[in-house]
């Protein structure tokens, strides 16, 4: 094992809360009290390659504490004003962690934890019928579209299971998904969608349309979708979705581009599009004008702070790239930013940032599931080699 892999994960077990469930972030020395089991697909995966087993078991136990016997994550924070909250979206990175510990485990009890909070979640947000993504007490009709990852969810849930009946839910929330007025009229899906008369009451997230993660997320599970079904009418939405890609704004911060080329790069691996890669490589372009001399790249393009989960996504993002086009500049682009994270973010024993010129600390604060996930980086082999693990969702 790499020495700054057990350095990085020896800084993780040093973020837990008193029972031993690992915390959301420290700042300033003060660990935040929130639990992170919602987040259990960002960390899991990677602890148990690098062989943390027992710590994982220990999480794993702690987990099903918290659901308790009605099997129900309850949010810690509240959302449109309203507490005690199960979401939809956080129910995507659980049931992935949860998908992941079934496959590592391959036994009777992993497999009995994830049908059990999977068909709660089904039963909790309506996934079945007209999905609904906020639950306290009855079903709040509201969708938040960052539920496209649910399709994803349910695809790879099929596949562990060998359950259809979890590919026939993927296949409801894909259809219900997209019938909403907002995507009819754009072609990309906004933050939310509710019935008419309540999206004056709810505010202006209903009329906006999200890029990163609720537009992106669905695209990625869609082609989840269509290598499992293999459905053309599922290839042509992906199309006309990405088409609309073409126009947003992916100079405006890191965090969005490096999504859209994660995408564009997968895409053409699955479809040999010639019009993916050139965008790909339009974004790459773009960004690396911006390359600081710790060789990490910036925010926002006129900023001088990092943000050390972009780094890791950018980084195998431009690994991609350069596996599809055999460019060197890409490859060199990305170990420079690996170089960059180790010695720049490692000094600091990673923070959220620091400056990507001089290296000094711009924010302390250091988030439990981006260490987690900053091991991707160490992971052996190309990186398409390591896809499945490697998704970021």
């Amino acid at each position: 094992m790499p020495p700054e892999v057990k350095k990085i994960i020896s800084i993780i077990k040093t973020l837990t809360l008193p029972n031993g469930a690992l915390a959301l972030e420290r700042s300033r020395g003060n660990l935040k009290p929130f639990n992170i089991f919602s987040d259990l697909g960002d960390f899991l995966p990677f602890l148990l390659y690098f062989g943390e087993e027992e710590f994982i078991e220990k999480q794993i136990e702690l987990l099903k504490e918290e659901l308790g016997p009605d099997k129900i994550l309850i949010s810690q924070f509240p959302t449109m004003g309203m507490s005690g909250l199960a979401k939809t979206y956080e129910y995507t990175d659980l049931l992935l962690g949860l998908t992941d510990w079934h496959l590592f485990k391959k036994d009777d009890d992993s497999r009995e934890l994830l049908l059990d909070v999977a068909d709660k979640a089904i039963d909790m947000f309506c996934l079945d019928g007209t999905p609904r993504s906020f639950y306290r007490y009855f079903k709040i009709p509201v969708t938040d579209t960052r539920d496209g990852t649910l399709i994803e969810c349910f695809v790879d849930i099929a596949r562990a299971t060998g359950e259809n009946k979890y590919a026939d839910i993927a296949n409801n929330i894909y259809r219900r998904l997209f019938n909403n007025t907002h995507y009819e009229k754009y072609g990309l899906l906004p933050a939310f969608f509710t019935y008419k008369p309540l999206t004056f009451f709810l505010g202006g997230e209903f009329k906006k349309t999200a890029v990163f993660k609720n537009n992106t997320n669905t695209i990625f599970a869609l082609q989840a979708l269509y290598r499992f079904n293999g459905d053309n009418e599922i290839k042509e939405r992906i199309f006309k979705m990405i088409s609309k890609l073409y126009f947003s704004d992916y100079k405006e911060s890191l965090t969005p581009s490096f999504g859209v080329l994660d995408l564009l790069c997968d895409n053409h691996m699955l479809f040999k599009r010639d019009q993916d890669l050139s965008f790909a490589k339009e974004i790459a372009s773009y960004w690396l004008k911006f390359q600081g001399k710790t060789g990490l790249l910036p925010l926002y393009p006129s900023g001088k702070e990092s943000f050390i989960d972009s780094e890791t996504d950018m980084s195998i993002a431009l690994k991609k790239l350069y596996e599809i086009t055999s460019d060197n500049k890409y490859k060199t682009a990305s170990d420079l930013i690996f170089d960059g994270f180790v010695k720049h973010h490692g000094k600091f024993d990673y923070p959220l940032s620091v400056n990507v010129d001089t290296g000094e600390l711009v924010n302390d604060t250091q988030r439990t599931k981006f260490l987690a996930l900053a091991l991707k980086l160490f992971l052996e082999g190309d990186a398409y080699e390591n896809w499945g693990i490697l998704r970021d969702r």
